[in-house]
């Protein structure tokens, strides 16, 4: 008997189809059987797949008059003979180790096994920073948003059929709603931290049906927030679901996430406002919905790592008409659409952040290095705040936002950096230039010996004042840090009397 049942769903994607089963005959793992369901094909699919079953005794075909993804899922998994079940579509493919990586896991007492996907478009990808697994409570999550891709898990056959399988009234989301499911059951789940799946996007793949993806959408987080009767013996924790009372904000982001996705695709969002009419008043979030907007945006370009500069200026008349829009239904502030676009330039600034300064909207942005001079800052007169992108020489710190008002300057950010990065910085400079060399190059007093000795202890203890740890942070930003030589002499006498050890 097979390891794992892979069940493929094809309709009308004949070359496609190729590269999926190419993927999974380069797996590492080869006891596995595909199961391919054609949805009433309408072109040469049938040949193609005939062809495939005939060559490789691990594929079978099961032909059906067109039903919807769903159903022709529940047709392969109703045909599968291993423990585990897979679900891949047409135009999906695996990555070589996915099958290993995931089987590995898989014991006894774990029922859904769930690993990273990547979106491609194109010869454009997603990024292995841009991917996380779920943080949390997973159910929480999954009350409000699709938190993996369907062909990045493998799930216990018999716990697949005893939750229902896939709703087939679903046109889309019918994946998050077994998941969902799955959770709510109290099965257990496993995440390997490792990407197993590819999904293709392309105009093919992003449905344009707008209502009927906020209406699936939508039936999904409302069972989430409610008691489930498909779910016949719940982990107690989530027999009632999530809060009611978090219902509208988990609407309201997925409203926005599919309007950022249809503005980015130069689509109308009419069939969006029309759906969510019905929707909860309630004040929103700004930074939630500006989140949302965020994520959505680049999957509607096609493009994961946009240059946010040169496309906001297109996309903000439409964000802020829908924004507006969405500020009247919810009852939200006056400020309401200006927060949001403002808290999605911040996050497009920070991302598109580098050693120029660049603009998104009314919001600057720089990477700063630490150790290193802070650069000359010269903004336009529009920019309303400034975000630092400070790294030092092994990792990213963090974003910093300065407001830009009348006291702004290099100088506000010199001390803005010194007050929230003083660990940072000292800690960096050390790993640069150690003890050793230090001392082993330079000639020091004893006095200087011990000073140096001194601020290094200071740094680590927690106790020490602020105001004290300033003047450090300060004596070493002032001399640049980054010179071969350290002054102890300029630090001693900012420092004068204040050390005492």
């Amino acid at each position: 008997m097979p390891q794992v049942s892979i069940v493929i769903p094809v309709h009308n994607q004949p070359m496609l189809i190729l590269e999926a089963v190419a993927s999974l005959k380069a797996q590492s793992v080869a006891d596995w059987e595909a199961i391919l369901v054609d949805d009433g094909s309408t072109d040469e699919t049938p040949a193609v797949l005939e062809n495939l079953a005939s060559q490789d005794a691990r594929i079978s075909l099961w032909l059906q008059t067109q039903q919807g993804a769903a159903a022709a899922r529940n047709t392969g998994a109703a045909k599968a003979k291993a423990d585990w079940l897979l679900f891949l579509d047409s135009d999906d493919w695996l990555a070589p180790n996915a099958l290993g990586s995931l089987l590995r896991v898989a014991g006894q007492d774990v029922h859904l096994v769930h690993a990273l996907g990547l979106r491609v478009c194109g010869s454009r990808s997603q990024d292995r920073s841009q991917v996380h697994l779920p943080r949390g409570d997973l159910f929480h999550r999954l009350a409000s948003t699709a938190t993996f891709m369907v062909h990045a898990c493998i799930l216990k056959n018999s716990t697949f059929h005893e939750l229902g399988g896939f709703d087939e009234t679903l046109m889309g989301c019918a994946d998050w709603d077994l998941w969902q499911r799955v959770i709510r059951s109290g099965a257990r789940c496993r995440g390997v931290d490792e990407i197993v799946a590819f999904y293709r996007q392309n105009e093919a793949s992003l449905s344009t049906n707008y209502e009927q993806e906020l209406r699936d959408g939508l039936i999904v987080i409302a069972r989430g927030h409610g008691p489930d009767p498909r779910v016949p013996r719940p982990h107690p924790g989530y027999a009632e679901g999530i809060s009611l009372a978090e219902f509208p904000a988990a609407a309201y982001r997925f409203v926005s996430w599919l309007a950022g996705v249809a503005i980015a695709r130069e689509h109308s969002v009419e069939g969006i406002l029309r759906g969510m009419q019905a929707l909860p008043a309630k004040p929103l979030a700004a930074s939630d919905i500006g989140a949302a907007l965020f994520d959505a945006i680049p999957i509607g370009l096609g493009d994961f790592r946009p240059n946010w500069g040169r496309c906001w200026p297109a996309l903000r008349p439409h964000l802020q008409e829908f924004l507006e829009e969405v500020g009247t239904i919810a009852h939200c502030g006056p400020s309401f659409t200006s927060d949001v676009l403002h808290h999605t330039e911040r996050l497009a600034a920070t991302a598109n952040a580098s050693d120029t300064i660049g603009v998104v909207g009314g919001v600057a942005s720089r990477i700063v290095r630490i150790p290193g001079a802070i650069p000359h800052l010269n903004l336009a007169p529009d920019i309303t705040s400034f975000i630092a992108v400070v790294r030092t020489d092994r990792a990213e710190v963090g974003p910093m936002e300065v407001l830009v008002d009348g006291s702004f300057s290099d100088g506000r950010v010199r001390e803005m950096l010194v007050e929230r990065y003083l660990r940072e910085v000292f800690s960096t400079y050390l790993r640069r230039f150690p003890f050793s060399i230090l001392f082993g190059t330079m000639k020091y007093t004893a006095g200087q010996k011990k000073l140096f000795l001194s601020l290094a202890s200071l740094v680590k203890d927690r106790s020490a004042g602020p105001l004290l740890r300033k003047h450090i942070c300060q004596a070493l930003l002032a001399q640049n840090i980054v010179l071969p030589t350290i002054e102890t002499g300029v630090i001693k006498s900012r420092l004068e009397g204040q050390i005492t050890s």
